[in-house]
Formats: structure tokens, sequence, C-alpha cells
């Protein structure tokens, strides 16, 4: 009895009065309800990692109804500083799919240029890529090499269409550097000054490109013993901006000899005439050039 006397003076001066005790009971009480529904609500939102002493901290990314449609993620950091991502993208299922390359649209034109320094320049592109070959200048040609500054009908028409006239050291530099260097210190400018112009106006111009060079001057007719080639030549007017028929008489001036002695009032011209007005981009004197 003297030891329940003691043990029960003790616990009244520990605890104090009956209601000090019933507040105890209601903060242990509460205490463990938080707790169950603590425990309750990370049972519900993640399974807990079965490593035993490994220590994990999650932080998960704060979702919003505009995130709906966005890749959630969940990330668990252990203490080596691994990150694995819990979600995927619901639409996608899981990583994206690498994109194809897209093969090039552009082609490039090689001219006055040996055997050997094709073959470079045939590596050079399959090596930084962005270039197709063609043989002839047309519509998807960008850019035409040259090995020796000639004046061929692969310049002529490069010119005509606005593309690049470089030579063949810029495909050297490009090359060593290990990429598709700027083209304009390469660029024949000096030998064909309408190169920088054309090209500059193809590039600014809207939709396609269209010189205006000729589109002043009067109907031609190109003779067929024309050189370079009726075809060609023909090609090369037109992408001038220039009016071409197909019968002399219906013509006020002929490019190349006429045939025969008719039409003497028809201005007979050189084919040097559209050709050097090419170059220059300016009309050059045509009293210069008459048969």
């Amino acid at each position: 009895e003297q030891m329940e006397d003691c043990l029960n003076s003790s616990y009244d001066y520990l605890w104090g009065t009956e209601e000090l005790k019933k507040q105890r009971t209601e903060v242990v009480e509460h205490a463990c309800d938080t707790w169950t529904d603590i425990r309750v609500s990370m049972n519900t939102s993640v399974n807990p990692p079965s490593h035993g002493n490994e220590q994990k901290s999650l932080t998960p990314k704060q979702r919003t109804r505009s995130d709906e449609n966005e890749v959630s993620e969940c990330h668990i950091t252990d203490g080596c500083g691994k990150v694995v991502n819990e979600l995927k993208n619901k639409h996608t299922g899981g990583l994206r799919k690498p994109r194809r390359l897209q093969k090039p649209t552009r082609t490039l034109v090689m001219t006055s240029m040996s055997s050997e320094k094709q073959n470079t320049v045939i590596q050079v592109v399959n090596k930084l890529g962005d270039f197709l070959f063609s043989n002839d200048v047309c519509e998807t040609t960008s850019h035409v090499v040259t090995g020796t500054p000639r004046r061929t009908l692969n310049v002529m028409l490069g010119i005509a269409r606005g593309c690049w006239i470089v030579s063949y050291e810029w495909v050297l530099w490009s090359l060593e550097l290990g990429h598709w260097i700027s083209e304009e210190p390469y660029e024949l400018s000096s030998i064909f000054p309408a190169a920088p112009i054309c090209r500059l106006q193809r590039h600014l111009s809207i939709g396609k490109y269209q010189q205006n060079l000729f589109s002043n001057q009067p109907v031609m007719f190109v003779s067929p013993a024309s050189q370079p080639p009726c075809k060609k030549l023909i090609e090369l007017i037109q992408l001038s901006g220039g009016k071409i028929c197909n019968a002399l008489r219906q013509a006020k001036i002929c490019i190349g000899r006429k045939p025969g002695k008719m039409y003497q009032e028809i201005i007979s011209l050189s084919e040097k005439w559209v050709l050097d007005s090419i170059t220059q981009y300016t009309i050059c004197p045509m009293e210069n050039y008459i048969f």
C-alpha cells in the first residue's frame, strides 16, 4: 500500500490534475491519427523502395490542369545522385523515336575541274553532307564550284539562277575546318561581277527567282547553229528575262548568224553579246557585236 501510494503521488506530480491527463490522452490520439494519415497518403502515392538502409528523398513535380498533356515526372534521388523518371509521357508511352535525317535538297555542280579535284570534292561532300551532285545547273542548284575561273556554260547558268560561284579552295578549307564555311571569301566576284548581284537577288526574292536583265529588249530568235547550243542559249536568255520566238520573221534580234539572207531588217548579234551582258549584269552596246 505504501508503494502504491508512492507511485500514485509520483504520477500525480508528473501529470497534474485529471484535466491534464485528458489533454495528454487527446494529444497522443491526435498524433497517432496524424501519423496514420501520413502513412496512408505515402502508400497510396508512391511505393516505398525495397532497399532497407538506403535513404531516399522524394521530390515530385507539381501538376496543374494545364500540364495534363505534358510529361509528368517523379524524381527519386539516392545517395549516389541517380535520377530515375518514374512516369513517361502518356501519349508517346516512353522515349521518342529519333527523327530521320532529311535528305539534302540542294545540288552542287562542278566545272572546269580535273578528275583528281572532282574526287576530292565528292569525298568532302560525302563527309560534310548537305549537298547532292548534279551534272548541270538546274532549279535546285545552289553552288557552282570551279577548278579554274573559266566562263563555262554551267557558270553562266549558275549566275543566271543566282547560285554561289566559288573556287575549289572553298571546298578544301571546309574540309580543313570540318564544316561548310562562309562562301563570300571564295566567291569569284571579280571575274564574274554579276554573280554576287544575282545571288543576292535570289536570296531576297519571294517565290521562284527571275532575273529581268533582258526584260526591256526586243524579241529574240536564237540561230539553230549557235554556240553555246541553241537550247542552252535560249534557257540563259529566258532566265535573264528575255523573250524568245520560234520563227525568225517574228524577231527583232537574231542571236547567232542568220540562216540565209532574208529579213535584212533583223539585227544579227554574236552570242557573246548575251554572255557578256549576263557576266557584267548590264546590256552591252549592240554595235560591238553585230555580224
